[in-house]
């Protein structure tokens, strides 16, 4: 494992090959959500967006004419979300069963989604977006510098870069890294995991990054599980402190209350200290 001392960006070695990356996530199991709780992230996902009009002052009355992209879209629900407000909703995965789950969903929901199997070197280069969202994303790619290059030669001045990902400084990481050690699983290392998340970035490092490759940052915050605003995934995953200690109760599981335990010390951290287990840096294009 690489770290720079500069920005502390972590990376894990030795790096993947391009085809064996495409092979891991080919039919990558996180992204299989149920039908009925992709409903359920597609209404979480529309106030992810009243969210952004708020903080970026994106005047919602302009998304017929606007156009949107989602690099790594997954079960799809931010995609639908953005077709549902009105925006011309594109989406890239390397997952052929994303692609056609999420043309499923549009056709139940009566939306027009244009989702492509493919990275982002698979868009003609004259296509330009107005809102790119990249969630849980970057850390899986082999060079973030050239994914973000990428992006933003598919964006004029004044597009939004929206960008989550974990916070490799956060407190829950030091906890679960001594736990890992306990049990053994040495596949993981703070945020890193191999084969899957490369890179370990904070937010100093992420936001070098993208005011590197030409974007003014407007929003830079850590984040923790269960937010109301990020990654809605988290709240299927992670039960609330009272649905863990009613399961416990009932059934006698003592793991999902022990899950139930995560979330709150995770929002404390990030209340506290900024270190939540996840972070969003959103970006403006620059001239």
């Amino acid at each position: 494992m690489d770290h720079c001392r500069h920005c502390k960006t972590e990376i894990l070695r030795p790096l993947l090959s391009p085809q064996e990356l495409r092979k891991y996530y080919e039919g990558y199991g996180t992204t299989k959500t149920p039908y009925d709780q992709v409903e359920f992230l597609i209404d979480k996902s529309v106030a992810y967006f009243e969210g952004f009009f708020v903080v970026t002052g994106f005047d919602r009355r302009n998304t017929p004419t606007s156009t949107f992209l989602e690099v790594g879209f997954g079960n799809g629900a931010s995609l639908m979300a953005a077709a549902k407000l009105g925006f011309k909703a594109y989406g890239l995965d390397m997952d052929a069963e994303c692609t056609r789950r999420v043309q499923e969903i549009a056709c139940r929901h009566g939306q027009t989604v244009h989702s492509t199997i493919g990275e982002i070197s698979s868009l003609d280069t004259w296509l330009k977006f107005d809102v790119i969202k990249a969630s849980q994303v970057i850390e899986h790619t082999l060079d973030p510098l050239e994914f973000l290059v990428g992006l933003s030669k598919h964006q004029s001045a004044g597009g939004y870069l929206l960008l989550e990902c974990p916070n490799n400084e956060a407190t829950f990481w030091l906890v679960k890294n001594l736990l890992r050690r306990r049990f053994g699983r040495m596949n993981f290392y703070k945020s890193l995991k191999v084969s899957e998340h490369l890179y370990g970035f904070s937010k100093t490092s992420l936001a070098r990054l993208l005011e590197t490759v030409g974007y003014r940052i407007i929003l830079c915050a850590d984040y923790p599980l269960r937010d109301p605003m990020f990654h809605h995934e988290n709240l299927l995953w992670y039960p609330t402190l009272a649905g863990g200690l009613r399961t416990f109760i009932k059934d006698r599981l003592t793991y999902p209350f022990l899950k139930s335990l995560i979330p709150p010390f995770d929002q404390l951290a990030s209340k506290l200290a900024g270190a939540g287990t996840h972070m969003a840096v959103w970006g403006v294009k620059q001239d």
